[in-house]
């Protein structure tokens, strides 16, 4: 993995009628909408991050973890979403666990 890549978690949460949570980009002109996810800080493993994450991006952890993705994602963000972001000059892409990201994604129950 490059200094390129951002390490980070994404999360798809469920309600009881197994509808997911998406939330409005407020970072982005074109007001995208995407699940939950953000940065891995360093020493921070990812089950650490993810309640960390959920709870900095919508007010709450209450949730049950269901299942942990068995794979890390890379993937590239596109240069005219990068001008946006913060770290996008920085990170160049990601790693989901940005333009290509690393990141583990997590499945809860809320």
């Amino acid at each position: 993995m490059t200094n390129q890549y951002r390490k980070c978690v994404g999360m798809m949460i469920l309600n009881a009628e197994n509808k997911i949570l998406v939330g409005r980009r407020l970072d982005h002109p074109s007001g995208y909408w995407q699940m939950p996810q953000g940065g891995i800080d360093d020493n921070e493993k990812p089950e650490e991050a993810v309640w960390r994450e959920m709870m900095e991006e919508i007010g709450t952890n209450n949730a049950d973890l269901h299942k942990i993705s068995s794979q890390w994602i890379n993937y590239e963000i596109p240069e005219e979403t990068l001008k946006h972001l913060p770290w996008g000059k920085t990170y160049r892409k990601q790693n989901v666990d940005h333009k290509l990201t690393y990141c583990r994604c997590f499945c809860c129950l809320g």
